[in-house]
């Protein structure tokens, strides 16, 4: 019976084999990146050639593919370039927005049948768009 079955949790301290900084073991604490099935990782510097849009727009469609999924993002917005933080908030509403399941997956899209058909590259900004 079920009631006589015991989980035993991951013995392995994953934190100490990956020589994790304290830093680091508090990002992946404060993150959850240990509970995500997916995480995707983006370390560049925010603008509008990078196409990080794209990364959120594919969110809803990856999750139904693998389940829980998190889009990392850890570069500053280009200081040369002042339209860059305007980029960055615009970034930060979408993916709220998507939290807030208002900007879900339409399915239809080019990005969404590519997520589908596990083919997943740039696209928008005249960058392997169709």
């Amino acid at each position: 019976p079920a009631s006589r079955i015991t989980v035993v949790p991951n013995p392995v301290d994953l934190p100490f084999w990956l020589a994790l900084s304290e830093t680091g073991r508090w990002l992946h604490q404060e993150l959850r990146l240990w509970d995500q099935d997916l995480v995707l990782f983006t370390p560049t510097r925010v603008s509008c050639t990078k196409n990080i849009g794209l990364g959120i727009d594919i969110l809803p469609e990856l999750k139904k593919l693998v389940g829980k999924v998190k889009l990392l993002v850890t570069g500053a917005p280009d200081p040369h370039a002042p339209e860059a933080i305007a980029q960055l908030e615009g970034l930060r509403r979408r993916a709220k927005e998507q939290r807030g399941g208002s900007n879900s997956s339409c399915g239809s899209c080019p990005c969404c049948r590519r997520v589908r058909a596990g083919l997943v590259w740039r696209c928008g900004a005249g960058i392997g768009s169709e």
